[in-house]
């Protein structure tokens, strides 16, 4: 198995080589794979999150998403220095920048993520199982934590959005961690729940 630190640590540095004409060709190619999944057109409830650090970009989900009047939710971080998401409603909502410098809506009530469909997960790699390796807080894990106890119906669907040399041979996956439905990158859709 690959150390964590050392995949965090390349996968990073292959993202933040990426111009901005390569990370929008990129975005785009991989809504159009994501805009023929099932789970996108039926979704009334998407979660999506603000990339940074050089992540795949969501505009043309959140773009789409609207146009198709879905309702469009954003994580915000739990106050006090907790360790927790919920999702917030981003139509006219302010933004503010949280702890890790990270936009996010605020003045809206936030949801639970059971209320969402269908949530669009960020990464810093992932295998074809479905195994995901995030930033290290733990945040997307402890959230939908409930899933990994439901063997037939799950909601929200979770997809890992990322670019396509994110993809790992295996990543070693802990009792805590939860798997990912699909992972959608610029060349492929990995489906992982069937």
């Amino acid at each position: 198995m690959l150390d964590r630190s050392l995949i965090r640590q390349d996968m990073r540095r292959q993202r933040s080589n990426l111009s901005q004409q390569q990370q929008k060709v990129a975005a785009q190619a991989a809504s159009t794979r994501l805009f023929q999944l099932p789970w996108f057109r039926q979704c009334l409830r998407l979660g999506i999150y603000h990339p940074c650090r050089g992540e795949l970009p969501t505009d043309a989900i959140a773009a789409k998403a609207r146009h198709r009047g879905k309702e469009i939710y954003y994580p915000v971080l739990k106050a006090g220095g907790q360790v927790g998401l919920r999702f917030a409603n981003a139509d006219q909502a302010r933004w503010r920048n949280n702890r890790y410098g990270i936009p996010e809506p605020c003045g809206r009530l936030a949801a639970s993520p059971r209320f969402l469909d269908l949530v669009i997960v960020p990464l810093v790699a992932f295998d074809r199982r479905g195994n995901r390796l995030g930033m290290g807080g733990g945040y997307y894990d402890r959230c939908f934590a409930y899933l990994n106890q439901r063997k037939v119906w799950r909601k929200p669907r979770l997809v890992g959005w990322a670019y396509a040399f994110q993809q790992v041979e295996e990543i070693e996956a802990f009792p805590w961690d939860v798997r990912l439905d699909a992972i959608v990158t610029e060349k492929a859709v990995f489906m992982c729940c069937l």
